[in-house]
Order: C-alpha cells, then structure tokens, then sequence
C-alpha cells in the first residue's frame, strides 16, 4: 500500500469537522499533508494537529516519508535551511528495561508516546543518521495537571533521556498561543547549531553512529484474547514513498 492508498483510506474516514479543519490545514501545509495529519486524530487532538502544522510549515519541501494504517502512524521528511528533519506526530520511544514504568507481564506497554518529535539528521550510504530531537509534548488536557500524572511525567521524562538523551519539552496551550514564535525561533537555533556540527562529521564517526544509533520502535498488531495489540518492533517500516 502507498502513500496514495493510505490518503484516499483516510480521507474517507474524516469527521464533518475534520473535513472543516482540512482546507484550512492544506493552506499552511498542503493537502497530502494536512490529510495524513488528520488521520491522526484518534490519538492527536485538534489542538496539537494545529501546533504540528504550524511547526511543518517553517520548514520547506515538506512531504510524506512513510505511512502505515494500523497501527495508523505517518511520518514526514522535510528541509531547512541546509539541513534535512524527520517531522514526527507521535513519537515513539521505548522503555528502558530497568525503568520503575517497565512491565515483563504486559510487553504492549513498554513505549511511550511523545505528541510530536523533529529529528534532525542527514543521509549516508542510503542510511538516515539522527543528529538530534527536539520533542514536544503538549499539555492540553486537564489530567496533565493532576499531581499523580505529573509526578508519572517525572518518571517518564526520566526514562526518554535515559533511552534517547534528550527531555521532552512541555508546552501549554497558552504558551503556545502567546509565545509561540519565541517556541519557533528556539526550535530553530537548536537545530542549526546541530546542523553546524553535522558538517565536520568525518566519515568514520558516520559510519559509528549508523551502527549504534538507537532506532525509533515502529509496531506490528498482535491479537490477543480478542484484542489488538500494538507490539514494538525494530526497522519495520512499511509503505515508504520517498526515502532518499
């Protein structure tokens, strides 16, 4: 199944006010895009779809990496200015085996879900080398705020830096209403002082870095006592339409 197939199935499936949402989406992002941003609603909110395109459209020659339907999950590839990003709604990271969070009895849990992810990187011999993660978590919904899920965030943050060396940053709605191009402005520095430094890579640390990079967990769906299950797994991308 290509990327075509995954819009058409997905724009078939949009709500009446998701189809309201989508020509004001396409405008910022285009249509495929904004498609294929809708199409994850069930696990994105209006809210953080917006703030992703607001963030998609800073950054030139945006377009469909990969899609997958079930799970659904898609991923984007773009440019800035010289460097290349990996735009991710719903970022997974695996749990550390020796994490408080980590459950031998129920292996569908271990991963967390991370509401949208930039990864800056760049391409060597056909492979993609991640130079850095900006990730962000946008706290919309009041059970943020209770103490008992924001102590459970403490741990969470903990055990991405553990797994990926970097914190997820939090956002509110307010800030981002109020603050959001300070938001851009500081997303951006970032990624090119990284960008800075991916010139000067010599050949040896690329081809170290390809062979120790820690992967992002895609899924396969198990069925188990009648319920589906997204199981992490390890390289198994599907449905790729553009990776060079």
């Amino acid at each position: 199944m290509d990327a075509s197939v995954f819009l058409r199935k997905v724009e078939a499936s949009l709500s009446e006010k998701d189809k309201k949402r989508l020509k004001k989406l396409s405008s910022s992002v285009g249509r495929d895009n904004a498609v294929a941003l809708l199409g994850m609603h069930s696990r994105t909110s209006a809210a953080e779809i917006e703030m992703i395109s607001e963030i998609m459209a800073s950054f030139e020659d945006v377009r469909i990496f990969s899609v997958r339907h079930q799970p659904r999950n898609v991923v984007f590839e773009g440019e800035g200015a010289g460097f290349k990003v990996r735009l991710h709604p719903q970022y997974v990271v695996g749990k550390p085996v020796d994490h408080p969070h980590y459950s031998k009895e129920r292996p569908q849990d271990n991963y967390w879900y991370i509401d949208f992810a930039i990864e800056l990187g760049r391409y060597y011999s056909g492979n993609w080398i991640r130079a850095a993660v900006v990730a962000i978590e946008y706290n919309g919904h009041i059970a943020h705020y209770v103490e008992s899920n924001i102590r459970k965030s403490y741990m969470r943050d903990w055990g991405v830096f553990d797994q990926c060396g970097y914190v997820p940053l939090k956002v509110t709605p307010e800030h981002w209403r109020n603050q959001g191009g300070y938001f851009m402005k500081s997303i951006n520095r970032h990624l090119k002082h990284h960008a800075i430094d991916m010139i000067y890579w010599s050949r040896e640390f690329m081809e170290y870095r390809i062979r120790n990079q820690l992967e992002t967990p895609d899924f396969v769906v198990q069925e188990k006592g009648g319920f589906l299950y997204a199981v992490p797994t390890i390289n198994l991308i599907t449905d790729v339409n553009n990776n060079s």
